[in-house]
């Protein structure tokens, strides 16, 4: 079943969530340098870890690959699009060819990786990473994610017409 439109992140709860399907989105509006964090762990029908995603806003924003990359974060490979507080993030898996991962941010490219003996130093990166999504899970550490789901939209830019309404008095 695909969810549309926004649910608000509930912690440390496993989420019915098919990832090759269906990319997750999350919203945020954590600036940069805050430290705030996503943490997203995958986990397969029989509770098995399938991979995580974390994203870091430290001044320069970072992302870690559980059961991938060991222990160090890395910078994006290319600037974010906006400087803006409010974010959408979409995370994207495929296995067509080998594991890739790609990571949107305001419908901008930001990472685009095949998981590989080369990219991955964890030893067991394979196992677990060619396990099938089927849960999704917010870490009770992540201090970033409002808001999961399919087609976010960033928040509007508040010119709302209420102003006008008020001026149609009697």
């Amino acid at each position: 079943s695909s969810v549309k439109g926004e649910l608000p992140v509930g912690r440390d709860v496993e989420i019915e969530w098919d990832l090759e399907s269906t990319p997750l989105e999350i919203r945020t509006d954590s600036v940069l340098g805050s430290d705030d964090e996503v943490k997203v762990y995958f986990y397969s029908a029989g509770g098995e870890i399938a991979g995580a995603v974390w994203l870091h806003f430290t001044s320069t924003p970072q992302y870690y690959l559980g059961w991938c990359m060991a222990h160090s974060l890395a910078n994006f490979p290319v600037k974010l699009p906006s400087t803006a507080a409010d974010k959408v993030w979409r995370i994207t898996l495929t296995r067509t060819a080998g594991v890739r991962l790609v990571i949107h941010c305001n419908e901008v490219e930001v990472l685009n990786t095949v998981l590989s003996e080369s990219t991955c130093s964890y030893p067991y990166w394979s196992k677990n990473w060619n396990r099938d999504v089927t849960k999704i899970e917010f870490q009770a550490s992540d201090t970033a994610s409002d808001y999961y789901g399919t087609q976010l939209q960033l928040p509007e830019e508040d010119t709302s017409e209420e102003g006008d309404e008020n001026e149609q008095g009697d």
